[in-house]
C-alpha cells in the first residue's frame, strides 16, 4: 500500500519513518513468550498468546463456546505471514510450536530487544474494569500498565491541549493516541497510560487484550527462513451480547513493516487445527461470497472427546477487513475510515491439508508455507477442482470445497465430485488454511487485517453450516456499521457473593486448595483476590474466572491468607463479597508428587541391582532421580548425563521413559500429557502401584501373543515387544495384571520404519522408532510410538483381563477399560549414528530395548485429602449442607461417610464413587452434632488413601422456612425462581409466586 492515504487514515496507528536495515537484520535471542490472557466476556472462553499462535502453545487448548460447557470448538490457530524481499523469500508462520514470533516490539533500527521476556505480556481491560476505576479510583494492572509509549491505543484526556504522543499536534479531547515509533525505543518504552491525568485506554468492544510482538526475536526453525522484519500491534475484542454477536471473537492485527526494501506478494494467512469437539469427525468448508473457511460435523453426533453432542455446531472464520491494495474508483476501509482509490481484498485461497510428510500435507520448509498461502501443494501444483484438491481435474481454483453441505450443491466433503457420484469423503481431523493477498507493503508502511471467529448452532449439523452463515453475514454487517448497534452490556450486580469454602478461619489447608462461592445469575466473571495482607493494600493476587471455584497453587506453607470474590457482567463489578482467611499447612496436592522415580530393574542378563535410571534428568528437566533404596548408577548426579556402559541395557543403549511431541523435555510435560492428559486425573488408578514396561522373550518368539489396540484407527491389533505390567503396590507377583496397550503410530520422518518382527518396510502399523525428541537438545535422540496404558475390563491378577480382549475377534468387540496413562514413549538417547560421516543421521544404534528389559514406574502413597468445610468445631450449620474437601480434582473417585459418633458406628450419610470434590447433602437433624470424613478410592472402590481427619459440626434448629412478601401485586400464574446462592449455603432465598391463597410446600 502507498504510504500517504494510508497514514492520513490510520489516526490510531503510530507514525512511521525510514530505516536504513540490511537485508539481514539482526536477529535475537530471545525465549518463546510465555505470556496469555483469556478473552471471555461474551459466550466464548478464548486463549490469546503472544507468540503468533491462539488458542494453544501446549495444552490446555482453550476456545470454549458456549463458555462453561467443557467443550471446544477450536484446537490450534495462528497467522502466516509471507513474501518476497528483493526476490528472497521471508516469511513468519508456524502451526504448533517453535514459533515465529516474540513479544516486544522493534526499535527505531527495526532491531528486536536483547531480552523479549520485559514486553511479554498480554493487557486485559474490559469495559467493566474502566467503569469500575471511574467509580473507585482501584485500576487493574492492565489498566495501570497498559503501554501507551509502545504503542497501545489510549484515548486522550477531555480538553488537556497538550502534545501526548510526540506527533507535533494537539490532542483533542477523546482522540486516540499512540507514541511515535521514531522516538528512540528506550525514551518511550517506559511510558505507561496516564490514568490520574485522563487517559483511558481505547478498547474495542466490552473486553480487549492488546499485545505487541515481532518476527526478529531468534531464528525461524519452522520455516528456516529470514525474517520479515514485522513489528505487530495485535488486539483481541468481545462484546457481552447475545446471538451472533455474542458468540464471536475478533482480532486486529496492525503489520508494522520495518525492512529497507518493499515485502512484495505478501499474503496474510489464517491457519486454523479447527477440532470442533470430537477431532476425529470433522469436514471443513469454504463459502467464497461471505470469505468464510469453516469447520462441520461430518455427521449429526459428536459424542467422544470434548463432544458436543447432538446437534453439533459449526464455526468458522472470516476476512473482516483485508489488507488494501490500490484500485481507482473503489475505497478502502481502515480503522472506520474510507481511503480513495484503494480496496480490501478478502479471502483469495482456502486450503485444507492433511497431517503428515506428504506432497498434500503438514508444511515442513518455508516454500512449503508460501505455496499454502498461493493456494498451492507443498510442489507448487495448484489445487485443482474435485476430489481433495488434488489430480480429480486439471482445473486450477482458489478455494477448495466451496459447495454447500446443507443443500449438497457443489463441490463438498460431502460432494467431492461436485455431480454427486462419489461417497463421501472419510471425515478425521482437519487442517486449513485461509490466506488474503497479494498485497505490497512498503518501507515505513503498515498493513491492518481484521478477521473474525464466528460459532452457530442449528438443528443438526448441516443446518449450523446453514446457521453459521447467517451469522456470519450478521457479523460484517456489523463490523461494516463500526458496530454501532452493539446492545449495552448487561449491568453490573448488585448482591454480593457468598463465599462457601474453606471455611471461614479453617487451618491446615494445602498450599494449593480450591477455593468456592456461590453462583449469581447472569455472571461473566468472578474476581477473586487473595492475599496475605489483611488490608489488601500489598501482596495481592487477583484472577479473573467463569467458575465458581478456584484451584490456586504455590501459596506459603504456614500462613494466614485472606480472599475474597466479586461478580462482574460486560457492564461492570459488583459489591465485594465478606473476607474470609484460612491457614496453610505443608502439603501439597500435586500430581509431579506420586511419582518417585523411573527405573530400569533388568537388562538381558537378569535383574539390575541397584536399578539403573530410566529417565533422563539431565538439563533441568525436573525428573526424580532414583534416591535411597533406588541407588543412581553412572554419572549421576555430577553432571547429571548418562553414559554409555551403564547397567540399563548389554549393548550400551540408554534409554528413557519420556512422552511424545515436539518441545516436550520437562518432568512437568510428562505429568501434564502422561497422567493428566487432556483434562483428566487417574491418581485413583496410580496411586501407590508400581507399573512396568517388559520387553520379554516370548514376543519375540510368539508376536501374535503381544498385541496392542490401533489409536484412533480401529480395532483391529498390532504387534508389540512388550507387555505393560500394574505391580500393586508391592513386589509380591501374585497381585501383578496385564495391562492393554493402544498405540499413535509415529512411523513419519527420518529413522527406521521397519516392522521390529520380520524387517519389511511395507508393514508399517508396528511398533517402531522413528523421529528425534527434544529431551536433550541434539538431534540424535530417536523415540518411539506413542504408548497409552489402559486397564482391562477384569483386572483380577494375572492375564486374564489381557487374553479377553486379545481373543475378541474384532469389531468393535475388543473392549479397554479406563486409560491409566497416556502419551508415553521411549527415547534412545545419542541412538542416531553418522555412518556416512556427512553430519546427518541415518541410522539407529538400537532400534528397541533387548528382551528382558523392564522399566518401572515407581510411585508413591497417595496423601489423604484435607477437610475444607463446614469447620471443625462450627455450629448452627443448615440440615442442608454442601461439604467440601481438597485432593486432586477428578483423581478417582472419593468415599464421604457421616456420622452421629466419631468411631463412625452410626453412619447416617454420605456417598460412595464421588468425582468432586464437594457434595451437598439434604435431610439432616435438626439440634444434632454430626461427624464426617473422606478417602479416596480406585476405579474398583478400594482404598488409594488413609481417612482424612474427622471433623465435627452440628446443626441449627431448622424448622420452618422463613417467607417475605415481596411488592408488585398478586402473581397471574404460578412461578418458582431459583435458588440463591447456588448451592445452598447456611441461608438461601428464592421467590415463588402463587395467583391465590393456597398450602405451599418446596421441594
Amino acid at each position: 500500500m502507498n504510504t500517504t492515504p494510508a497514514k492520513a487514515a490510520l489516526l490510531i496507528l503510530i507514525f512511521a519513518v525510514g530505516f536504513a536495515i540490511e537485508a539481514q537484520a539482526q536477529i535475537s535471542n530471545c525465549d518463546r513468550a510465555l505470556g496469555e490472557a483469556y478473552l471471555d466476556v461474551n459466550n466464548v472462553r478464548a486463549r490469546i498468546l503472544n507468540t503468533g499462535g491462539l488458542f494453544y502453545r501446549g495444552e490446555p487448548h482453550v476456545y470454549e463456546v458456549p463458555k462453561g460447557s467443557g467443550s471446544n470448538a477450536l484446537f490450534a490457530s495462528g497467522i502466516w505471514v509471507a513474501g518476497v524481499v528483493g526476490g528472497q523469500l521471508r516469511a513468519a508462520a508456524t502451526r504448533y510450536g517453535e514459533w515465529e514470533f516474540w513479544a516486544g516490539p522493534l526499535d527505531e533500527n527495526g532491531n528486536p530487544p536483547n531480552d523479549c521476556a520485559s514486553y511479554d505480556r498480554l493487557y486485559k481491560v474490559s469495559l467493566a474494569d474502566i467503569e469500575d476505576y471511574e467509580a473507585t479510583g482501584v485500576a487493574t494492572p492492565a489498566m495501570r500498565d497498559w503501554p501507551t509509549g509502545l504503542g497501545a491505543p489510549t484515548l486522550a484526556p477531555p480538553g488537556n491541549g497538550i502534545n501526548d504522543d510526540g506527533d507535533g499536534e494537539i490532542d483533542e479531547p477523546g482522540e486516540q493516541i499512540a507514541f511515535d515509533i521514531s522516538v528512540p525505543l528506550a525514551q518511550r518504552a517506559g511510558r505507561v497510560i496516564d490514568l490520574a491525568g485522563g487517559e483511558r485506554p481505547a478498547i474495542i468492544g466490552h473486553q480487549s487484550i492488546w499485545w505487541v510482538m515481532n518476527d526478529r526475536g531468534n531464528t525461524h526453525e519452522s520455516t528456516d527462513v529470514p525474517p520479515i522484519g514485522l513489528e505487530v500491534h495485535a488486539m483481541a475484542f468481545a462484546f457481552d451480547a447475545p446471538g451472533a454477536l455474542g458468540n464471536t471473537t475478533f482480532y486486529k492485527y496492525n503489520l508494522f513493516y520495518k525492512g529497507n526494501q518493499p515485502l512484495e506478494n505478501a499474503y496474510f494467512g489464517i491457519f486454523s487445527d479447527p477440532d470442533l469437539g470430537d477431532f476425529a469427525d470433522d469436514y471443513v468448508g469454504s463459502d467464497t461470497l461471505l470469505g468464510l473457511g469453516y469447520v462441520y460435523n461430518a455427521d449429526n453426533e459428536d459424542v467422544s472427546g470434548e463432544g458436543y453432542g447432538t446437534p453439533p455446531p459449526a464455526a468458522g472464520y472470516d476476512f473482516l477487513q483485508g489488507p488494501i491494495v490500490p484500485s481507482v474508483g473503489d475505497s478502502a476501509l481502515v480503522d472506520g475510515q474510507r481511503i480513495p482509490d484503494f480496496k480490501n481484498l478478502g479471502m483469495s485461497h482456502f486450503v485444507f491439508y492433511n497431517g503428515g510428510g506428504c506432497v498434500i500435507c503438514d508444511p515442513v520448509t518455508g516454500e512449503d508455507y508460501y505455496n499454502y498461502l498461493q493456494g498451492r501443494w507443498k510442489d507448487g501444483q495448484r489445487v485443482t477442482f474435485g476430489g481433495n484438491g488434488r489430480d480429480f481435474s486439471d482445473i486450477p481454483v482458489n478455494y477448495m470445497f466451496p459447495g454447500d453441505p446443507a443443500t449438497g450443491e457443489g463441490w463438498s466433503e460431502v460432494n467431492p465430485a461436485g455431480d454427486g457420484s462419489l461417497p463421501a469423503l472419510d471425515p478425521a481431523d482437519r487442517r486449513f488454511v485461509m490466506s488474503s493477498g497479494p498485497f505490497t507493503i512498503n518501507p515505513d508502511d503498515v498493513q491492518q487485517i481484521i478477521f473474525g471467529v464466528v460459532w452457530a448452532l442449528g438443528d443438526d449439523n448441516f443446518d449450523s453450516v446453514t446457521e453459521l452463515k447467517a451469522a456470519d453475514a450478521q457479523i460484517q454487517d456489523a463490523f461494516n456499521n463500526g458496530f454501532a448497534d452493539a446492545p449495552p452490556p448487561t449491568p453490573p450486580p448488585t448482591q454480593p457473593v457468598i463465599l462457601a469454602a474453606p471455611a471461614n478461619e479453617t487451618s491446615g489447608q494445602p498450599t494449593n486448595p480450591t477455593l468456592y462461592w456461590n453462583a449469581l445469575p447472569d455472571i461473566l466473571l468472578y474476581r477473586v483476590e487473595i492475599t496475605t495482607d489483611a488490608a489488601f493494600s500489598s501482596n495481592v493476587n487477583q484472577y479473573d474466572i467463569l467458575a465458581t471455584s478456584l484451584n490456586l497453587s504455590g501459596l506459603a506453607e504456614n500462613t494466614t491468607h485472606f480472599w475474597r470474590v466479586r461478580a462482574g457482567t460486560g457492564g461492570g463489578l459488583g459489591p465485594w463479597s465478606e473476607v474470609w482467611r484460612f491457614t496453610t499447612s505443608d502439603v501439597v496436592f500435586n500430581d509431579q508428587t506420586l511419582i518417585q522415580g523411573f527405573a530400569a530393574t533388568a537388562n538381558a542378563d537378569g535383574p539390575i541391582n541397584p536399578w539403573d535410571m530410566a529417565a533422563f534428568a539431565f538439563n533441568n528437566s525436573g525428573f526424580p532421580r532414583l534416591e535411597g533404596t533406588i541407588t543412581p548408577v553412572g554419572s549421576y548426579p555430577n553432571d547429571d548425563r548418562p553414559t554409555r556402559g551403564v547397567q540399563q541395557t548389554t549393548n550400551n543403549a540408554v534409554w528413557g521413559i519420556h512422552t511424545g511431541g515436539s518441545g516436550r523435555t520437562s518432568f512437568e510435560t510428562w505429568i501434564s500429557r502422561t497422567i493428566t492428559a487432556r483434562g483428566r486425573t487417574v491418581i485413583g488408578s496410580i496411586g501407590g502401584n508400581d507399573f512396568e514396561w517388559r520387553f520379554t522373550q516370548r514376543c519375540q518368539d510368539d508376536p501374535p501373543s503381544c498385541i496392542a489396540w490401533r489409536r484412533f484407527e480401529d480395532d483391529l491389533p498390532m504387534q508389540v515387544p512388550f507387555e505393560l505390567w500394574n505391580v500393586g503396590p508391592t513386589d509380591d507377583p501374585s497381585d501383578d495384571y496385564r495391562m492393554i496397550p493402544a498405540i499413535l503410530d509415529n512411523c513419519t520422518g527420518a529413522g527406521s520404519c521397519e516392522n521390529w518382527v520380520t524387517g519389511s518396510t511395507s508393514e508399517l502399523e508396528v511398533f517402531d522408532i522413528s523421529g528425534d525428541h527434544d529431551i536433550s537438545g541434539g538431534d540424535n535422540d530417536p523415540y518411539t510410538d506413542w504408548v497409552y496404558w489402559f486397564d482391562p475390563l477384569d483386572t483380577s491378577p494375572g492375564e486374564a483381563g489381557y487374553q479377553a480382549f486379545a481373543a475378541a475377534p474384532g469389531n468393535g468387540s475388543r473392549a479397554l477399560g479406563g486409560e491409566v496413562m497416556a502419551r508415553t514413549v521411549l527415547v534412545n538417547w545419542n541412538g542416531w549414528l553418522d555412518e556416512n560421516g556427512d553430519g546427518t543421521f541415518d541410522a539407529v544404534s538400537a532400534p528397541l530395548p533387548e528382551p528382558g528389559t523392564v522399566f518401572r514406574i515407581v510411585t508413591g502413597p497417595v496423601q489423604p485429602p484435607l477437610l475444607a468445610a463446614p469447620a471443625d468445631g462450627s455450629s448452627n450449620q443448615p440440615t442442608t449442607l454442601t461439604f467440601y474437601w481438597n485432593g486432586l480434582a477428578g483423581s478417582g473417585l472419593y468415599q464421604l461417610e457421616i456420622a452421629t459418633d466419631s468411631s463412625f458406628n452410626n453412619t447416617v450419610g454420605g456417598a460412595i464413587g464421588l468425582t468432586d470434590l464437594f457434595y451437598s447433602l439434604a435431610g439432616l437433624d435438626a439440634n444434632t452434632a454430626y461427624f464426617w470424613h473422606v478417602r479416596l478410592l480406585n476405579p474398583n472402590a478400594d482404598p488409594v488413601s488413609q481417612w482424612s481427619d474427622t471433623w465435627r459440626f452440628s446443626t441449627g434448629a431448622g424448622g420452618p422456612v422463613a417467607v417475605e412478601a415481596l411488592e408488585g401485586g398478586i402473581p397471574e400464574t404460578y412461578e418458582l425462581g431459583t435458588n440463591y446462592p447456588n448451592p445452598f449455603n447456611p441461608t438461601t432465598q428464592i421467590e415463588f409466586g402463587l395467583p391465590e391463597a393456597t398450602r405451599v410446600r418446596l421441594d
